[in-house]
């Protein structure tokens, strides 16, 4: 197996899918859509990823076929795609001018995605690197028909579930599906955090309840992992509790 192909299979494993049908829609690989006339329409006005090719340059389509990682579709939402590159190494992720398209990760996601915006809103993800641990990833999002695209900052080297995507450029909260492992894993990881913390076993509960009531606070929930101490934190939980109590109580008299 070619080593970016580990990139590849760690990029279906954490968007949770497989290659084909999905509940949420239809993961093409390598470029193969024949299936969709007007998604092969625009890969063949693409083609190949040129070595050199500015992003406003639509004049200059590549030689050969355009074989994006993956091309994802949606089956409640037809207006809008994803669109995947990937690379196996961090030092490929992206060039300082975005026009190196069969180089960088970055670069050539942009490539497709400045010809599939001319009929879609494209999200363009560019994943480089083989573990989750040393991976780096860029999110785009461009507008069917705009000039410029614009970077998902909350998808900042993470990879979300393709829906997660499509709720993240509506503004959304992002859901995620967890498995009996991943809540095994996390119960473990939050035990060991409590313990280093002197929070007692009799009061674990109490301090978890409080976490959870915290984060319904719009505020809290947006500013806490930017909190540069755990007095700050602590504080600010304390705070969250506060304003939700007051909201619920106030609900319930009126």
């Amino acid at each position: 197996m070619a080593i970016e192909q580990y990139t590849e299979s760690l990029t279906l494993k954490e968007m949770k899918c497989t290659i084909g049908e999905n509940p949420f829609g239809y993961v093409f690989p390598q470029g193969d859509v024949s299936s969709v006339d007007k998604i092969e329409e625009l890969l063949k006005r693409a083609g190949g990823k040129p070595k050199e090719c500015e992003l406003d340059d639509y004049t200059q389509g590549g030689n050969g076929k355009a074989k994006p990682e993956y091309v994802i579709t949606f089956n409640d939402d037809i207006h809008t795609i994803i669109v995947v590159e990937c690379k196996n190494t961090a030092k490929k992720h992206c060039s300082i001018d975005l026009n190196k398209p069969s180089g960088f990760a970055v670069d050539g996601v942009l490539y497709y995605a400045k010809f599939l915006k001319q009929e879609y809103n494209v999200i363009a993800i560019a994943v480089s690197g083989t573990s989750v641990d040393n991976m780096k990833v860029d999110t785009y999002y461009w507008q069917k028909g705009q000039e410029q695209y614009s970077s998902l900052k909350k998808a900042k080297d993470i990879i979300l579930e393709p829906k997660n995507y499509i709720e993240l450029i509506k503004g959304n909260k992002l859901k995620k599906a967890y498995s009996l492992d991943e809540i095994r894993n996390t119960a473990i990881d939050m035990h060991n955090s409590l313990r280093e913390i002197k929070v007692t076993e009799a009061h674990k509960p109490i301090f978890i309840a409080g976490i959870l009531i915290a984060l319904n606070d719009e505020d809290f929930l947006k500013s806490y992992s930017m909190l540069s101490s755990y007095k700050l934190v602590m504080q600010n939980i304390q705070n969250a509790i506060e304003n939700v109590l007051r909201r619920v109580i106030l609900k319930t008299v009126e």
